[in-house]
């Protein structure tokens, strides 16, 4: 037994990294011990702009539907283009002040590509990561560890 647990705000969802919210929403309501029933129509009053007028489009499906479909159907509609737009992001982020900002920003963006990819090669990441750093950087890092630089 836990006790009582603190209330705690139940994210809403625009469009925007549909894989998290997915995560967050599950993680509320198994601490909260909602009933899966009512898990879809919980979570269709927590659409707003995008996501909102989506789930206007698929109304009755959706009311029929249930969590692991309502998620398909989301990742589905909001995954794809998110995921397209990690990588597009991912192929053209380039350090531009220092490398601590560089690998916060790298980093950001791997850990979102992650959630949709679960068996990328790590060295597809050290490669683009490589490929990122400005020339003086890349080629100081080449002397301690041999990985060609790109730039």
């Amino acid at each position: 037994m836990l006790g009582k647990l603190p209330k705690l705000h139940f994210h809403r969802f625009d469009g925007e990294n549909p894989k998290l919210w997915i995560s967050r929403c599950e993680d509320y309501f198994e601490m909260y011990s909602v009933d899966s029933s009512y898990w879809v129509r919980l979570a269709l009053n927590q659409l707003d702009g995008p996501a909102a007028r989506w789930s206007q489009s698929v109304a009755k499906r959706l009311k029929q539907s249930s969590w692991s479909e309502f998620s398909s159907l989301l990742l589905e509609r909001f995954g794809r283009d998110q995921q397209e737009s990690l990588i597009r992001q991912l192929y053209h982020i380039r350090q531009t002040s220092t490398v601590a900002d560089y690998v916060e920003r790298f980093s950001e963006l791997v850990d979102q590509l992650i959630a949709y990819e679960h068996s990328t090669d790590p060295m597809y990441y050290t490669i683009r990561f490589m490929d990122g750093l400005r020339d003086n950087i890349c080629h100081r890092i080449v002397q301690i560890i041999p990985i060609k630089c790109n730039n």
